[in-house]
């Protein structure tokens, strides 16, 4: 009897561990998604981070296709466009916010990816980046704003 107990303590463990590997990934893009109408919490200050910029950008990849989720491929791929009636179908965009601790000034950056499918963004995937990865990439976008959409 103590033996059964035991065994389904620990399928009961296996399985939340399982569920929370399998749904975590969903769980962490649901909380990014949403970062651009919430507020975040600075890792330096603890003071709230507010977004303060957002762009919208394209990029080379369609539908459930994979693509690596790192600053790099972002600033090499991704291409400027004004609105989301830009994206065309099966393609998929990103939002980039900047978020900046209203405390100390710290930033980083959010970005969301996503399907648009019948007039909806269906979310792909999200990461928080450092904002000095990004600096660069935006401060360009920002000085030709006019000549760099699609």
């Amino acid at each position: 009897m103590g033996k059964d107990i035991i065994y389904n303590i620990l399928s009961v463990i296996i399985a939340l561990l399982l569920l929370f590997i399998f749904f975590g990934r969903l769980i962490m893009v649901l909380i990014i998604r949403f970062a651009n109408t919430e507020t975040q919490k600075c890792k330096k200050c603890k003071g709230v981070m507010t977004a303060v910029e957002s762009f919208l950008y394209l990029i080379p990849v369609y539908f459930d296709d994979e693509h690596e989720e790192s600053a790099q491929y972002y600033i090499q791929n991704a291409k400027p466009i004004a609105d989301d009636s830009q994206i065309p179908s099966g393609n998929r965009a990103c939002y980039l916010h900047v978020f900046q601790c209203q405390n100390c000034g710290h930033k980083n950056i959010s970005i969301v990816d996503f399907l648009k499918v019948r007039e909806k963004q269906v979310i792909k995937g999200g990461e928080i980046y450092p904002y000095g990865e990004f600096e660069h990439f935006i401060r360009n976008r920002q000085i030709g704003e006019e000549q760099d959409f699609i």
